[in-house]
């Protein structure tokens, strides 16, 4: 498995909205990709509100496939353009686990 951890900064003002945002578009998202979780900073960076999202692939190849289908998908892009506006800044990395970690 490997996963892309998504670092994300919300004005507090659009909190609550890009959480609602954020439900509807999950199971558009899911269609492509697992959500592997969601959590919000509670000590650090509180404003703007941080979130962090981990997703779920298989290998580069399952992501890139992904990536493809999400960009022709309309659907997808329309939930994606209500959530984008909401986010100051977005920051994507990939990670594979070590050995030693219990998420392979």
């Amino acid at each position: 498995m490997i996963y892309s951890h998504v670092t994300l900064h919300v004005a507090p003002e659009n909190f609550e909205e890009f959480k609602k945002q954020f439900k509807e578009f999950l199971p558009i998202a899911e269609k492509y990709q697992k959500l592997g979780g969601q959590w919000e900073t509670k000590v650090g960076t509180l404003r703007p509100r941080e979130i962090t999202t981990l997703w779920v692939f298989e290998d580069m190849a399952h992501m890139e496939r992904s990536n493809k289908s999400r960009i022709e998908d309309e659907e997808f892009k329309k939930a994606r353009d209500k959530v984008l506006p909401l986010v100051l800044d977005l920051t994507t990395k990939v990670i594979a686990p070590l050995p030693c970690s219990p998420l392979q």
